[in-house]
């Protein structure tokens, strides 16, 4: 663990949000990775649209065919109970976001992302 978070970001007149381009985001992630990496460990919440969904069963495929993924522990959270440390990521960019004068295209929000860190 780095401690280190990975931002994808896009504005929804490119892409929507649905599961095809969560998967485009961690196949470009994990490809990223080093070859060494064997295991990953996977948490997502229940969004049936986004994480919970064939596409994400035959992404998961993909990555063992084509890295060095030989397992993968996907963990669904519990409906309530899905706090997650990238939360605290998020806070910390909606907490920059407070200290900024114009949010108005998506560029400001790189901006922003890119100055919230710990």
């Amino acid at each position: 663990m780095t401690g280190k978070a990975h931002m994808f970001m896009w504005d929804e007149s490119t892409a929507k949000r649905g599961s095809q381009k969560v998967g485009s985001c961690l196949v470009k992630y994990i490809n990223s990775l080093d070859d060494e990496i064997k295991h990953a460990i996977a948490y997502t919440d229940r969004c049936a649209g986004q994480t919970s969904n064939v596409n994400i069963i035959m992404f998961w495929m993909y990555m063992f065919e084509g890295t060095n993924i030989e397992t993968v522990h996907h963990k669904f959270l519990e409906p309530g109970h899905t706090f997650n440390e990238c939360d605290q990521d998020f806070g910390l960019i909606e907490k920059r976001k407070h200290n900024e004068m114009h949010v108005y295209v998506p560029d400001h929000w790189i901006d922003v992302v890119r100055r919230a860190n710990k």
